[in-house]
Parts: C-alpha cells; sequence; structure tokens
C-alpha cells in the first residue's frame, strides 16, 4: 500500500508523456492562422503621430507553429532513435559510439532538442521576415517613386551630359478616365533613356524593361500603343485626357511598373507619342515633370541648377522607407530575433549542462573503452557526432517549422497592401549561415570540453565512484 502514491505518479508522468500536447499547441497556431488570414495582419494605422499597430497574432502564430510542429517531430523522431543501435552496428568507433549514445537518449536531452528547435525557429522566421519586409519596402518604395529620387522640375529641360547616363525625364498627366469611366495615372516616358535611372523587377512583367519600351512609339493605325500595370483595364479603349478622346491598345501588361500609384491602374505611354495623339505639346496640360534619377541625386540637382533649373522638390526612395508603415513589422521581427537569440542562449547552456551531468557516466565508459583501445580521437568525434546529432535535428526542425509557418502567411504580412508590387519572401542566408557556423563552433568546443574532462580524469577514482 505505501508504493501506490509513487505508483500513481508514474502512472501520470507516462499518461502525460503520452498526451500529445504538441497537438494542442498546433490547433491553436491554426486558429490563429485562420484568424490571420481572415482579418489580415497587416499593421492597422494608429493615432496620429503614432506607429502602425500590429495584431498580437503576428508574433505568436509562430512560436506555436513552430514548437507544436517542433514537437510533434521530435516525438516521432523518439520512436525511430533506438533503430541507431542497429543501424551503427558496423561502423568506426566513433560514429558506433555516437549511434548509441543518441539511441539512448534520455528525455531531458529531447527537451533540449526542443528548446533548440523553438529558438532556431523563432530567430528563422523573424530573419525571413526581416529580410523579406526590407525587399519588400524596397520594391515598394522604388516603384512609388519610380527610381532611387525623383527630382521635380517646372517643365522639360536637357539632361546636363554628366548625369544623362543615370537620369531620365518623365512626365506624369493629370489623372485620366477611360471611355467606362476608369480612373487611370497617365505616364510619358523616353524609352531611349527610361531604362538608365527607373527601377524595375523582370519579375513584375516576365520580361526585359528595354524589352516592354520597345513596344512604344508613336500612333499607329489611330490608336496609341500603351503599357498599362495593374488590373481591370480593357485591352482595346480610349482615354479621356481632359475632355480629349485617345484611343489607346494595349501592347504590354505589368504587375507593377515605375511610378504607379497604388490608388489606380498606370498607363505608359511614350511622350512623344502622347503628344501626337493630343496635337499638343504636354506642357499645355500643365503636368508633373519630373528628373527621375539612379543613385545620389545630389550631383543632379547640382547640374540641374548649374543650367539654371531650380528643382521644385526631391523625392527619395530612402525617404519613403522612413515612414512607420513601412518599418513596423521589421520592428516586431527584429525583437523576434533578439527573443530567439535569448532562447537559443538558453537552450546552448542547458546543453552543457546536460552534458557535464552526464560526464561521470562518460568517464567511466571512456576509461574502459580504452582499456578496450578506443583512441581519443574517435571518442572526440563520437562526442561532437552526438552533438551534431542532436543540435543539427533542432536546426532541421526548427528552420523547417519556420518555412513552413513562413510561407503560410507572408501574403497577409504586407504593410502596404495597397502599395505594388505584392509582398516578396527572401531565405535570410547570412542568419542561417551565422546559425549553422554557431552550432558547428558549439559542438567543436563541447567536444573538445568533454575529451578534456576526460583525459584528466583519474580513472581509479572513477572505478571506485562507480564500484
Amino acid at each position: 500500500a505505501g508504493t501506490a502514491p509513487g505508483r500513481g505518479g508514474g502512472r501520470v508522468r507516462r499518461a502525460l508523456g503520452r498526451f500529445p500536447w504538441e497537438a494542442g499547441l498546433l490547433l491553436l497556431a491554426l486558429a490563429a492562422l485562420y484568424e490571420i488570414l481572415t482579418r489580415g495582419a497587416a499593421p492597422s494605422g494608429g493615432s496620429r503621430g503614432a506607429p502602425p499597430e500590429v495584431d498580437l497574432l503576428v508574433p505568436l502564430f509562430p512560436i506555436l507553429f513552430v514548437a507544436g510542429a517542433g514537437g510533434l517531430a521530435l516525438r516521432g523522431l523518439r520512436r525511430l532513435l533506438p533503430r541507431l543501435r542497429t543501424a551503427g552496428g558496423r561502423a568506426r568507433a566513433g560514429l558506433y559510439l555516437a549511434a548509441r549514445r543518441l539511441a539512448a537518449v534520455p528525455r531531458s536531452a529531447l527537451l533540449l532538442v526542443m528548446v533548440g528547435a523553438l529558438a532556431v525557429g523563432i530567430l528563422s522566421y523573424a530573419g525571413v521576415f526581416v529580410a523579406s519586409s526590407e525587399a519588400t519596402a524596397r520594391q515598394k518604395s522604388l516603384v512609388f517613386v519610380g527610381a532611387d529620387a525623383a527630382v521635380g522640375v517646372n517643365g522639360p529641360v536637357e539632361l546636363p551630359a554628366a548625369v544623362a547616363a543615370r537620369a531620365t525625364l518623365v512626365v506624369r498627366l493629370p489623372v485620366a478616365t477611360t471611355s467606362e469611366g476608369l480612373p487611370v495615372a497617365v505616364l510619358g516616358v523616353d524609352p531611349a533613356t527610361f531604362p538608365r535611372a527607373a527601377f524595375f523587377d523582370p519579375g513584375f512583367a516576365g520580361g526585359s524593361l528595354e524589352g516592354l519600351l520597345g513596344r512604344l512609339g508613336p500612333m499607329e493605325g489611330g490608336e496609341l500603343p500603351v503599357l498599362v500595370a495593374g488590373a481591370g483595364f480593357p485591352r482595346s479603349t480610349a482615354l479621356d485626357l481632359l475632355g480629349r478622346d485617345v484611343p489607346v491598345r494595349v501592347v504590354a501588361t505589368a504587375e507593377a511598373f515605375p511610378g504607379m500609384p497604388g490608388s489606380a491602374p498606370l498607363v505608359v505611354a511614350s511622350a512623344a507619342g502622347l503628344e501626337e495623339a493630343l496635337h499638343s505639346p504636354l506642357r499645355n496640360f500643365q503636368p508633373a515633370f519630373q528628373v527621375w534619377v539612379r543613385g545620389d541625386p545630389e550631383p543632379v540637382v547640382d547640374a540641374l541648377l548649374a543650367r539654371g533649373v531650380v528643382p521644385q522638390g526631391v523625392l527619395t526612395a530612402a525617404q519613403v522607407r522612413e515612414q512607420p508603415a513601412f518599418r513596423s513589422l521589421g520592428w516586431i521581427f527584429g525583437f523576434m530575433q533578439v527573443l530567439g537569440m535569448l532562447v537559443g542562449t538558453v537552450a546552448l547552456t542547458a546543453t552543457l549542462l546536460y552534458l557535464q551531468s552526464r560526464q561521470r557516466s562518460r568517464e567511466m565508459s571512456y576509461a574502459l573503452a580504452r582499456r578496450m583501445g578506443l583512441a581519443r580521437r574517435s571518442h572526440r568525434r563520437s562526442v561532437a557526432l552526438e552533438l551534431a546529432g542532436m543540435l543539427g535535428v533542432a536546426l532541421v526542425v526548427g528552420a523547417g517549422a519556420a518555412a513552413g509557418a513562413a510561407l503560410l502567411v507572408h501574403r497577409e504580412l504586407d504593410f502596404m497592401p495597397g502599395l505594388p508590387p505584392a509582398a516578396v519572401v527572401r531565405a535570410p542566408w547570412t542568419l542561417l549561415a551565422a546559425t549553422v557556423a554557431t552550432l558547428a563552433a558549439f559542438t567543436w568546443i563541447g567536444a573538445w570540453a568533454v575529451q578534456r574532462r576526460a583525459d584528466r580524469a583519474n580513472i581509479a577514482e572513477v572505478m571506485r565512484l562507480a564500484g
């Protein structure tokens, strides 16, 4: 009767061990995912002067998902570990010892692997969105401005030869409408110089910018060839430009294009073709003339001033990226990166404590193995392989779960969905390389420390304590 409580406690622990708590975390993660997909998770505008507010589900979802998916993966791995006893039977001594130890790894070690996977997952997920938000902010700001910088001028200007290689003159006409009543923005460009300065990603239209611009030109058959960026524009229609009807023919389309606003499709035509269609110089329509610049705009501004042209203002893509709406996700995922590093530090520290707690049994087995001819190098290699196995599983499980979580929600984390292009996904290769290098260094240092302590151990004392 006196042993009943102990037996009862053991049954409770075994029952808890069999309970798939990871599935509960995954269900919570899926509930958070459902809310993100249905309500959206882009930052909402806060009070005036305050940064946009970010839904708490954004940082909570990946933690739940990585913990749940990682836990289920490690639960399945635990069932496979005993097979390592036979898998390493014919391997070299170092690999054989590592396989035997991993096959008999205790629950505490798997818990360390779980914590490590969570740290890698949080760090990787945050890294994906830091890299992706930076790439998305760069593309959106460059598409909004059109180039690295846009210098306003009061009319057509001849670009100074010193800066002409990285500048182009564009003209933005007042908002027009199609014959169906669809509001559109109109951009007049010089196809010959436009690629020198304008930002363009081939993914916007599945081809080169030069190839698209080559289709623009003068009127053909009474219609003006145009390129259209944005949805909903008819293939054949007419533009109402300040009361003048201009029949147009769409010769190319793009998902996004330099100078494209978020509120309406963009119609791009050659400036010369627009003047021909309107039978009048573009300056008569009070458009906005801009000099788009690739790189630093200061030399261009200085060259224009030297010619007596006073700029009407300079807007750079870098200035646009400083807006809180562009930086809000970077702030929160930067915090998550710090959280991942802290959890990783805890996991590595706990792993050192785990190695220390098993040191005495290791010294005993090492002493016996040395008498049987085991080389120091083989023993050190076995410890390194054991550590590499644990940390490698944490890396693969954590990074894999983070990648899955990122792919599920990246479209919903567009901080400015109304501004093209759509959010892009970028892998944080530098961060991943640094993580792998850190784990590799920790593996080497851990194996060296274990081997050093084993070499210094008093074999007779170890044997006496074991007896």
